[in-house]
């Protein structure tokens, strides 16, 4: 069975907000002291893969980056003993009886009579608990998932009666956003196109002649675009392949010490700048950045703020990489409205140009080679 991708819920769990004070004393505890108790790590650890069923390596990461003891050794094999990945793994969850003193002292809002948190007081779905009493009205509500492994399977089944083609795969898009992509194959696919209508960036089919773009943008079965990247990270777009076409835009780059900003010229309007991309979860950087050691570290969420020319705020950008989400790459962002949609596509085609040099350039853990983008995400097509 796959693992799970919720983010909302590993946040929580990064947060100490699910609900199960034992659990969430733990996760608080980390985060306040950079240390938690072998057992308290167990069961976070525990409570994690096998009732949130999310993925080890994700919280991997997290115990590294929080804990003053971390090792590196010590912590991956004590993640896969748990997960039930490794070579010595446990084939079920072990979950000692709720330390009362430390989940009351770490978590407010968990009363007296609720510190126990044995099989007999398990949060129901909802946030109700099964005997009386036990979490006052401000603690946190439970995260209870449900396990219908047939429902999986069927899932699954269909997943994999998909087939090939662009556009099977289906990513939510969150409300208020101008676009919204993935990388399918090697191409992008826009599950929210700002013009609308059903678009797609994929390679050039055939063989490409010097000159030629790297890249066309289909809209609704018509091409409507194409791009040319003459740099790692640096898009250009013209209505028609030729290259002596007028030119409506390009996305530049460059970096403050090796994170990525963005800058979108478009014909004679003020361009617009990035700042750099911050990382929001996962990973070992601060931003997207070209000193990323492995692909371990590159898989996280980024964001980076929009600017004008005056310094005025005026939406975002944000990717989202790793192997167990919607798709391995998601973009999406808030644009101003008089940014052309060609434009936008070129922004995503830079920044996917980018994470292709990252992944390059960095060591494969999964093979102990650096030698290409594998075990992250989907290279684009060159």
């Amino acid at each position: 069975m796959p693992w799970r991708i919720d983010d909302a819920g590993f946040r929580r769990w990064q947060a100490g907000t699910t609900g199960y004070p034992l659990v969430d004393a733990g996760m608080r505890e980390l985060a306040a002291t950079g240390f938690v108790h072998n057992r308290i790590r167990m069961v976070t650890a525990s409570f994690l893969t096998r009732h949130m069923l999310l993925d080890w390596r994700l919280s991997e990461r997290h115990f590294v980056a929080e804990l003053l003891d971390a090792q590196l050794a010590q912590n991956d094999g004590d993640w896969q003993w748990v997960a039930g990945t490794g070579a010595d793994a446990q084939e079920d969850p072990r979950a000692p009886d709720a330390d009362a003193d430390r989940a009351t002292l770490v978590v407010p809002g968990l009363s007296a009579a609720g510190r126990r948190a044995g099989p007999g007081t398990r949060p129901r779905a909802g946030g109700a608990r099964i005997r009386a009493g036990g979490a006052r009205a401000d603690a946190p509500r439970a995260v209870v998932y449900e396990r219908d492994m047939r429902g999986a399977r069927v899932v699954l089944t269909l997943l994999l009666a998909a087939g090939c083609g662009f556009g099977n795969r289906k990513v939510a898009v969150e409300s208020g956003v101008t676009f919204a992509a993935h990388i399918e194959h090697e191409g992008i696919v826009f599950d929210r196109y700002p013009g609308g209508g059903h678009a797609i960036a994929k390679p050039r089919s055939g063989f490409r002649l010097p000159g030629s773009p790297a890249f066309v943008l289909e809209r609704d079965g018509t091409r409507a675009a194409a791009f040319w990247l003459p740099a790692p990270s640096t898009v250009e777009v013209r209505a028609t392949d030729e290259s002596s076409a007028m030119l409506i835009g390009e996305v530049i780059p460059d970096w403050d010490d090796d994170a990525i900003r963005l800058t979108l010229r478009r014909g004679d309007a003020a361009p617009l700048h990035t700042e750099t991309f911050a990382r929001e979860w996962g990973g070992a950087t601060a931003a997207l950045s070209r000193s990323t050691r492995s692909n371990l570290d590159l898989r996280g969420s980024y964001r980076a703020r929009l600017r004008d020319a005056s310094g005025t705020d005026v939406g975002w950008l944000r990717v989202r990489v790793g192997p167990f989400l919607d798709a391995p790459r998601i973009y999406d962002g808030v644009l101003p409205g008089d940014v052309v949609p060609e434009v936008t596509v070129a922004t995503v085609l830079a920044l996917s140009s980018e994470l292709d040099w990252i992944e390059t350039h960095t060591l494969d853990v999964n093979r102990g080679t650096s030698d290409g983008p594998r075990g992250l995400s989907t290279p684009m097509g060159r």
